[in-house]
């Protein structure tokens, strides 16, 4: 699938996916592997911008594999906004720098497995994402019971789009504490 060619071809691939899906840069997650960040970089600058979506495909395969029998599913609709090489992309889309990916992942027997994912275009709405995801994950045969979503779609549009199905929408709000008696008014600087 890769043409990618020497003897640490399973580590840089290895550090490419994980720092793709834990949204993270390759020089990161080079360590954990025990391969050097330059020696990432090199590889990918010699097969293209395009091996993201090969290794992505390539474990979005081995996911399916994982789940081969099971029907309904929870999943995670993430997003990151850094490169291959971890530098940050500026605003939503793409840039000359690398691309901005949206991931939609489901955790079974304690591993995190990739369904789908869509590289971010500029002009491309949240909710336009989510409708992607979600459509990429149902056209595989699966039931979603539970939709998490990551913080950048926190939308009225995405909740709307959401709301249409029978899903549970799970929102990660951290330490709840009341304060006083709640008085009608709530503020918030979430997005």
């Amino acid at each position: 699938m890769l043409n990618f060619q020497g003897e640490k071809v399973d580590k840089v691939a290895k550090t490419l996916i994980s720092a793709c899906l834990w949204n993270d840069s390759a020089e990161s997650k080079s360590r954990a592997y025990d391969v050097s960040p330059q020696t990432v970089r090199n590889y990918v600058e010699k097969q293209g911008m395009e091996v993201i979506e090969k290794l992505l495909e390539r474990a979005r395969k081995i996911s399916l594999e994982v789940l081969k029998g099971v029907n309904e599913i929870d999943l995670s609709i993430d997003w990151t906004t850094k490169t291959w090489y971890g530098k940050p992309v500026k605003g939503l889309g793409s840039s000359e720098k690398g691309n901005s990916w949206n991931y939609a992942t489901t955790k079974y027997k304690g591993k995190v497995l990739l369904l789908a994912f869509i590289p971010q275009v500029n002009g491309m709405t949240k909710d336009e994402i989510v409708k992607i995801l979600v459509e990429q994950v149902v056209a595989m045969g699966f039931k979603i019971r539970l939709i998490t979503l990551d913080a950048g779609f926190y939308t009225v549009d995405v909740l709307n789009f959401i709301s249409q199905f029978k899903y549970i929408i799970a929102v990660p709000v951290g330490d709840v504490k009341v304060y006083e008696e709640f008085d009608g008014d709530y503020t918030t600087n979430s997005k």
